[in-house]
């Protein structure tokens, strides 16, 4: 029998400044190596998906998407209708780039010709009647979704397989040793208010901790408090703006810590950058909420209710940094259970 090709699609392609900023193209990276010598993957996506996959790896849809307007949903339309006949007889994986709108299309305009799975990090899709209702119009059409855990899963339907957001697919890590991090706090990433960065990076500055902040400011307002909080510090060093994979990875791996101090609506939604920081070997410290729970639950940083508590943690003894380092090993190489549980869920015989 013929192997399938898996199509790790985003019909949305949201194109900023010529980027694509967020989770889309690590997973589609992601499942290149996951199923590399078990099935092809080919990667779906709009013009600005050029920058990142050489034409042999890259289905390429008619339309980047610029805003949320009513003619950039209708192109999202004809980049899912475009998928679906290309995709015909294979099986389709579509990211959640805009899970209303994809309902919407698999509604219209997708008929049983290839199997479809969505990926869904949380029930922000489903959380009013009138989205239940558009889901339920899709549903039936649908062959399973991939999730985070059983509470989105169930969410959904009966079908799914929770798996962490990205599946670790290297065979050895080189871990920075504990001394030589520069700094004993990083908070890397997009700079939003319910990630809590900025209340974290006035707490840590202010105890004396040498602390970096890198990444784009998701939100304008945030820009001149945190201004503010730089001005105040000189313990505080700081990256803002677009931070690219080379220097993503750096600041993370020499960091002694990476906080996730997390909030509101990020407090119970799956997390890519937990994991972005755990594959690059660095320890956690965040919140105490579910989308953290594999941090306590592998003994890989330290989680808290209020981030004071950090203060009597002993967080820079070498032997519990020792400890929480062979814990990143070992959830490390046990991300080979998650690729075979996400193949078999996926290329059914």
């Amino acid at each position: 029998m013929k192997e399938k090709t898996i199509y790790i699609s985003d019909v949305k392609s949201r194109n900023t400044n010529g980027r694509l900023i967020g989770h889309f193209v690590p997973v589609a990276k992601n499942y290149q190596e996951i199923f590399n010598g078990r099935c092809n993957v080919k990667v779906c996506g709009g013009p600005v998906y050029s920058k990142y996959f050489g034409e042999d790896e890259l289905i390429k849809l008619p339309y980047d998407n610029f805003n949320d307007s009513v003619l950039e949903k209708l192109r999202t339309f004809i980049n899912a209708i475009v998928l679906f006949i290309k995709a015909r007889g294979q099986v389709i994986v579509l990211q959640q780039s805009t899970p209303v709108t994809a309902f919407i299309a698999i509604a219209l305009f997708y008929w049983f010709t290839s199997k479809l799975y969505l990926i869904q990090y949380n029930t922000e899709s489903v959380n009013t009647p009138l989205k239940r209702l558009i889901y339920k119009c899709a549903k039936w059409k649908i062959d399973g979704f991939i999730v985070p855990n059983e509470r989105v899963g169930q969410t959904f339907t009966h079908n799914f397989c929770v798996v962490t957001d990205y599946i670790y697919c290297k065979h050895n890590q080189d871990i920075v040793p504990l001394n030589q991090r520069k700094w004993d706090f990083g908070i890397v990433g997009s700079i939003f208010k319910d990630k809590g960065s900025l209340p974290a990076l006035e707490y840590l500055a202010k105890k004396g901790y040498k602390v970096l902040i890198a990444g784009g400011i998701g939100e304008p307002e945030l820009e001149q408090s945190l201004n503010v909080i730089i001005s105040k510090y000189n313990n505080i060093e700081h990256h803002i703006g677009f931070v690219d994979n080379e220097h993503f990875l750096y600041y993370i791996s020499h960091s002694k810590y990476c906080v996730l101090n997390y909030c509101g609506t990020y407090f119970d939604r799956s997390s890519g950058v937990v994991l972005d920081v755990i594959f690059n070997g660095t320890p956690v410290v965040g919140t105490r909420c579910s989308a953290l729970d594999m941090v306590e639950k592998a003994n890989i940083g330290f989680l808290y209710n209020n981030i004071s508590e950090i203060e009597s943690e002993n967080l820079f003894d070498e032997c519990r940094y020792a400890l929480m380092l062979e814990g990143i090993r070992l959830f490390l190489n046990n991300q080979n259970k998650a690729k075979d549980c996400l193949y078999k869920f996926i290329i059914r015989k």
